[in-house]
């Protein structure tokens, strides 16, 4: 998002989010996001690594063990500490292909002492680590990046971000320190009472059965006899024979429903409910609207760890943008090919570049409507009466699986009009064909040269709109003057009348004649 810029700004943020949108989804970012929602689910903290690939003229995105990104507890105490550190086990083939001035280092290089206690089963892995120290204030020269190895030093050079290029992800943040809380830990308690309901529930099951009894000093092997599966237990008496026990095959209900109940709990304590982690709704809740209102109150408790997950796709989004400019800085002519309504689109970096003080990042829904086609068909409905002439647009935006073909043609007015505009917006003049829906087409065309004159556009493309409407004019004027030719020929002539004698349906003479 641009904050007060011109048309050719705004153009530039356009080709920014879609290089933006289209490198993290080339390079598989949502997949590996989703390994590191789920890392700080169950650790303390999730991490992904953006940095350049100069060689493949590329932005990679990286997941990292939690457990291998390093800070120093003093100087993270506040959560915002100067230094960072990965310790990563790399084979010494990676190594010598990015550093191969350096093989003393690498051949020489070992397992980091006290993050690894057993010996490699390889010497041909090795331990690097890799540092990343902020600058102290804007401008200072004292920021710095560091690769190395337990034999010496890879990589050594300056560092100017104000940001590591790892982004971390929490479940939630502690008040004390840089290590987030995960939601392992969250529900921990409850989790142990689970399990001791668990194992009571089990030893009871297993001791269910009969038993019999065999006389003391008789000839059986008791030995023989075990509580295993398909086993008959014994023990054995003296005396007058003890009745015959046999036990109520359930275990106690109470068990059962306490268990549930601390389920329940656990999923309270993260803030969503068991229907909600079962992807499940109540039942009798079919309508649009009711199922909006109950996914908004669902939502409600779990919507700190909701902006916390936007927060960090937004400093994934900072840190694309840091190794886009990278590559264009130092890769000339770096051209990125991104993947577009299923085409392939190259876009070269150079063309994209601004100052940073004047856009920002920030997330936005991909969508308007419901999931469920029951709800977007509503949501359509709702809309369309309000802006009666946009039902065919909205139509347009109903992708649901079951309805794609039909919906498609609906669409297909639109989307013709659409490619006229985007051809008039990438500087080429484009005119009406008589076979489009131009009553459409003019509404499309006129919306768009609205906007763009609101956003002060470069005169042509205004003029190009322009010129598109008056043809649209034209051919509507055409289009009424051939109806009305045509509804001229169908309607019957007057019947001649005889001389003196009003024509047929004329009002009367005045007198009653």
């Amino acid at each position: 998002q641009t904050n007060g810029g011109d048309w050719e700004l705004q153009q530039k943020a356009k080709d920014r989010t879609l290089l933006a949108e289209g490198v993290i989804n080339d390079q598989k970012g949502y997949e590996i996001g989703r390994q590191v929602f789920k890392d700080g689910c169950i650790w303390d903290i999730g991490a992904m690594k953006v940095y350049p690939d100069y060689t493949g003229q590329r932005v990679i995105y990286e997941r990292l063990i939690p457990h291998e990104v390093i800070v120093d507890p003093f100087d993270g105490r506040y959560g915002n500490p100067q230094s960072l550190y990965t310790i990563r086990i790399v084979h010494k083939d990676v190594l010598r292909g990015l550093y191969p001035r350096k093989h003393w280092a690498i051949d020489n290089a070992g397992w980091i002492r006290d993050y690894v206690k057993h010996a490699s089963p390889t010497d041909e892995l090795c331990g690097v680590i890799e540092c990343w120290h902020l600058p102290s204030k804007p401008g200072a020269t004292d920021g710095r990046h560091i690769i190395c190895t337990s034999h010496g030093t890879l990589y050594d050079g300056p560092w100017t971000r104000d940001t590591f290029p790892v982004v971390v992800w929490r479940w939630k943040t502690r008040q004390y320190g840089w290590r987030g809380f995960s939601a392992v830990e969250d529900i921990e308690n409850y989790q142990k009472q689970i399990d001791f309901l668990d194992e009571k529930i089990g030893k009871l099951m297993n001791n269910l059965g009969y038993r019999i009894g065999i006389p003391k000093g008789s000839n059986v092997n008791i030995d023989e006899l075990t509580n295993d599966v398909d086993s008959i237990p014994c023990f054995t008496y003296t005396g007058q024979q003890p009745p015959f026990y046999a036990p109520d095959p359930d275990p106690p209900a109470s068990l059962f429903a306490e268990r549930e109940r601390k389920k329940q709990a656990a999923f309270e304590q993260l803030g969503i409910s068991l229907l909600l982690a079962q992807s499940k709704k109540p039942s009798g809740l079919d309508s649009g609207v009711a199922i909006r209102e109950y996914k908004d109150t669902e939502s409600e408790r779990f919507k700190d760890v909701g902006l916390a997950w936007e927060d960090w796709w937004i400093r994934v989004g900072e840190q694309t943008m840091y190794a886009l400019e990278d590559l264009s800085m130092k890769v000339p002519g770096c051209k990125i090919q991104i993947p577009v309504d299923g085409e392939l689109h190259e876009m070269v970096l150079s063309k994209t570049d601004w100052a940073k003080n004047k856009y920002k990042i920030a997330i936005r829904p991909s969508g308007l409507l419901p999931r469920e086609p029951a709800g977007r068909l509503q949501t359509i409905q709702e809309m369309s009466q309000i802006w009666p002439d946009m039902a065919q647009v909205l139509a347009s935006t109903m992708q649901a699986p079951d309805v794609d073909d039909a919906m498609a043609l609906v669409a297909a007015p639109v989307n013709a009009v659409r490619q006229d505009i985007d051809q008039m917006m990438g500087g080429e003049p484009a005119q009406p064909e008589p076979f489009l829906n131009i009553g459409l087409a003019k509404m499309l065309v006129l919306q768009n040269y609205q906007k763009i004159k609101s956003q002060k556009a470069p005169e042509q493309i205004q003029q190009y709109h322009r010129d598109y409407l008056v043809m649209c004019d034209d051919m509507l004027k055409q289009i009424q003057a051939e109806q009305a030719m045509l509804a001229a020929k169908a309607s019957p002539l007057p019947a001649p009348s005889a001389p003196g004698m009003p024509p047929p349906g004329a009002p009367p003479l005045p007198g009653g004649a």
